[in-house]
């Protein structure tokens, strides 16, 4: 893996220009680079405390009575009256011209008519710049940017010009999502085979960010709205009722084995369920997966080995939030088993029909500081590793400040190899053994305990061995 330079990293979790045009680049090494991620959280970290740290400082006042040696000697300031003027280099065509007048007045006195054809020469050079730059051959989109600076979603061609943009106030929160995992707000790919892209982003409009936030909209190649289809609806889990307040957290495209794209839409309510849509490269609906907890990250993996890509899904299960023990979770879908509505075989209550798309159900454990501290661990992202290993990475987190995680490594066919931690999540576990609340320390035994606390549901009970989830019974 080529790793992107520590100075392009931190000109990007500075928000710098020089590195605007960088940043789809960057934002997908990150995904995949769990180290780099981290560099960029420890950069972020650091500048916001530095930026903390001077706002609180006091302002200084120096006083000359009180100063070990008075200067004797006063130093006229450069922006004093009669001061020489300060010449800057210039940049435009026409202002290099005028520069050069103002430094050699005897020269160009003398050469007068070559002047004017100097200055025909730049303002023609100019001009033919300008129209280059401006003029676009290639209308097929290619590429897309979340300006932060705008809160505009650019829509680029493959020279990385600009085609056309979309407004949304939420470019800064779904920009910062993207570092993390791989569910995306936008995705450019072309449905229909004609060789031109069309555009699929669950971003909201400014005017439509209430009222149509749970949608998924489909733009053709010149920003026509060819479709726009809303997600969720009220309903009950287990007595309780959850109103239709969900958002269209991500989209996802692929070719799962049939040779057409499909469209999988993960959509969120505000409390605990969750959804996940599968729609034909038309945007109509074929089935949804329901499950009782927020699904983070998504991503297509061939598990079984087969040649054949499955759905893997990242999430918490928060069926057990009455009394603190969500947990992190993994889930393998056949994606051509996601028909009707189904709900998941490890959060029913949905009053729907079992589902008998999940081939693999894996629980993470909980650690001892999550008990402590009656945290809930979260999925943080998913990262390729190499061909043969995938990493899980879960986060708690304390306050805005403190939060801890665990890196899960498996094999693609989700068998566990190893557990690490990092030293923050060591600090604080240290710091509360410190403090009395906890025993022992995290080390290698440690880390091994949470490896054999993983869980795999077979269809009816929770075992500590890898297998898969047996045959379902129905509704």
């Amino acid at each position: 893996m080529h790793h992107i330079d520590e100075h392009t990293l931190e000109l990007y979790a500075l928000k710098a220009d020089e590195i605007a045009d960088r940043v789809n680049e960057i934002e997908e090494h990150l995904r995949k680079c769990h180290g780099c991620r981290a560099l960029v959280e420890e950069m972020r970290g650091y500048y916001s405390d530095l930026d903390e740290e001077l706002k609180q400082q006091p302002a200084v006042e120096i006083s000359a009575e009180k100063a070990l040696i008075r200067q004797r000697n006063h130093i006229k300031p450069y922006y004093a009256q009669f001061a020489p003027p300060v010449h800057y280099r210039p940049n435009t065509p026409l202002a290099k011209i005028y520069y050069f007048v103002r430094r050699h007045p005897v020269v160009t006195m003398a050469s007068g008519f070559m002047m004017i054809a100097a200055f025909g020469w730049l303002f023609n050079d100019a001009i033919r710049s300008f129209t280059n730059e401006k003029k676009i051959t290639d209308t097929n989109p290619a590429s897309y940017y979340l300006n932060n600076s705008t809160g505009f979603l650019e829509i680029k061609n493959k020279e990385n010009q600009k085609l056309w943009e979309l407004a949304s106030n939420k470019i800064d929160a779904f920009s910062k999502r993207q570092v993390e995992t791989r569910i995306l707000s936008t995705v450019v790919t072309d449905l229909n085979d004609d060789g031109m892209n069309e555009i699929l982003t669950v971003l909201p409009p400014p005017q439509d960010e209430l009222l149509k936030r749970n949608y998924l909209r489909i733009y053709s190649s010149d920003q026509k709205l060819l479709r726009e289809i809303p997600f969720g609806r009220p309903i009950n889990y287990r007595d309780r009722e959850y109103q239709n307040d969900f958002t269209s957290d991500g989209v996802f495209v692929a070719d799962f084995n049939s040779g057409e794209k499909e469209i999988f839409v993960l959509t969120k309510n505000i409390r605990s369920p969750s959804i996940v849509t599968r729609l034909d490269k038309n945007g109509n609906m074929l089935g949804e997966y329901w499950h009782f907890g927020f699904i983070m990250d998504l991503c297509a993996l061939d598990v079984n080995n087969d040649g054949k890509k499955d759905l893997v899904l990242f999430g918490v299960n928060d069926v057990s939030d009455t009394n603190h023990q969500e947990f992190p979770m993994i889930t393998v879908l056949d994606p051509k088993k996601i028909v009707d509505k189904i709900e998941s075989q490890c959060s029913p209550g949905f009053g729907l029909t079992r589902s008998e798309a999940e081939f693999f159900y894996i629980r993470f454990p909980r650690s001892d500081m999550d008990d402590l501290l009656y945290l809930t661990p979260s999925p943080l992202g998913i990262s390729f590793v190499d061909e043969k290993s995938i990493r899980f990475t879960t986060i708690s987190q304390i306050d805005e400040k403190h939060k801890f995680n665990f890196d899960y490594l498996f094999s693609h066919d989700l068998k566990p190899l190893w557990v690490k931690s990092n030293n923050q999540t060591d600090q604080i576990h240290y710091d509360l053994v410190q403090q009395g609340k906890l025993k022992g320390k995290i080390d290698q035994a440690y880390l091994d305990n949470l490896k054999k606390g993983i869980r795999y549901w077979d269809g009816k009970v929770w075992r500590k061995e890898w297998t898969r989830v047996q045959l379902k019974s129905k509704n």
